[in-house]
């Protein structure tokens, strides 16, 4: 999902936050962290092409799949899982409630809209098929290699 679209639902979380808690806090880090999620990608880039500050190229990579290898490790389920556990046992405070809801709705939006592989944003998943971009957001890897495409298998003999 693009990071206009980001912002503008991180928005509205955060305004419900605020409309659910009062809490300035919980609405700030929901807003901040819906939107700062996404600094996992820098991860990916600065992996596969070197200290490269380019913002253009950053973004072409991110949203046509240029990258071998996607690890993304805040875009878990497994993690959220964790840091919902953990506001739990804490008693909700406001910055963890902030968290969950920012970090929550960024990822299913993500999972929603990115045409990845069903278990793609589990890191698990991830890890068992050895971080391969192709396999995990397959749709997305064929726009950054278009030759994949025409590639035939070889005939049965």
């Amino acid at each position: 999902m693009k990071v206009r679209y980001h912002i503008a639902a991180s928005l509205a979380v955060g305004a419900l936050v605020w409309a659910g808690t009062r809490s300035v806090l919980a609405s700030v880090t929901a807003v901040t962290t819906g939107i700062l999620v996404d600094l996992d990608h820098l991860y990916d880039y600065f992996r596969s092409f070197g200290w490269r500050p380019d913002l253009r190229h950053f973004f072409r990579a991110s949203y046509d799949g240029l990258y071998d290898r996607v690890y993304l490790p805040l875009h878990s389920w497994e993690l959220i899982a964790l840091t919902v556990a953990a506001a739990a046992i804490a008693g909700w405070p406001d910055w963890m409630t902030g968290l969950v809801a920012g970090w929550g709705h960024h990822l299913l939006l993500d999972q929603l809209f990115n045409m990845g592989a069903p278990g793609a944003y589990f890191f698990l998943f991830r890890r068992r098929h050895q971080f391969a971009y192709k396999t995990c957001f397959p749709q997305q890897w064929r726009k950054g290699h278009p030759e994949s495409s025409s590639v035939t298998a070889a005939p049965p003999e």
